[in-house]
């Protein structure tokens, strides 16, 4: 029995372009949901990642690259999602020479530069989450806590909180740069349900209060430079996996045998 070849309609590398510029336009869309909706950009990641491999795969039977253009698409939404954290950080005002009691009042600033204060990592609360990956348990820990003035009292509101997020280990990533004189932060605008319960914790904790609206920061010496680093990730990420995906070798149509009789 001989084997015969079944070609798709379309060249192999023409396939293989079309799915590079059809994955990246699914990745703007995602990119322009998360902007409007976190919810609806998750949904749309989750019926790409379900829809968009499996129809390459019947159509043009690119078995073996399936899981190379499920892959592609996955880092592509992940830089998406960076992307547009960035953008949102990025249309957000910046604030300076203020002193940390007043940061509530900003709820539209996402750079914050303050006269005064520092974190009070003795009174620090946390959140875990737990998932389940198979037989593996996946743990993402939250960590907050109070951003005030020297002269603050446990009694008084907490104005603002620094945040911080380590996935696998209970140790808290940001404790080397907490102590820090910095006093600037930038606006954590992600997982705020996470935080907020995490800020809870330390309430119940220390019997502490915190102040309507107050800010969960990144800890950082210059929120704007933090903030162009973030959005270089996110090219970077996005261009590599790109560039990764291009040189990939083209699919092959796949060999199948000759009909009885041929």
């Amino acid at each position: 029995m001989t084997a015969k070849t079944e070609f798709s309609l379309l060249p192999g590398w023409l396939v293989w372009l079309a799915s590079l510029l059809t994955v990246n336009l699914v990745g703007l869309g995602i990119l322009w949901l998360s902007l409007q909706s976190a919810i609806a950009a998750y949904i749309a990641i989750a019926i790409a990642l379900l829809v968009f491999p499996t129809l390459i795969m019947v159509r043009d039977r690119l078995l073996g690259e399936y899981f190379t253009l499920l892959g592609f698409l996955i880092l592509v939404g992940v830089a998406a999602l960076l992307a547009s954290n960035y953008y949102e950080l990025r249309s957000g005002t910046s604030i300076s020479d203020i002193s940390v009691t007043q940061a509530a009042d900003y709820p539209d600033a996402s750079q914050f530069r303050f006269t005064d204060g520092a974190v009070r990592t003795e009174l620090t609360g946390q959140r875990i989450v737990r998932s389940r990956s198979g037989d593996r348990t996946n743990r993402q820990y939250y960590f907050v806590a109070p951003i005030v003035p020297a002269d603050w009292q446990p009694s008084e509101p907490v104005p603002a909180w620094a945040g911080c997020t380590n996935t696998g280990s209970a140790v808290n990533v940001c404790q080397g740069d907490w102590p820090r004189p910095y006093q600037a932060g930038l606006r954590i605008a992600r997982d705020l349900r996470n935080y907020e319960q995490a800020i809870t914790d330390a309430v119940a904790q220390y019997n502490l209060q915190t102040a309507e609206r107050a800010p969960i920061l990144e800890w950082v010496a210059d929120p704007s430079l933090a903030l162009r680093n973030r959005g270089r990730s996110a090219v970077g990420l996005w261009m590599g996996v790109n560039v990764i995906f291009a040189i990939a070798p083209a699919p092959r149509p796949l060999a199948l045998p000759d009909a009885p009789g041929d």
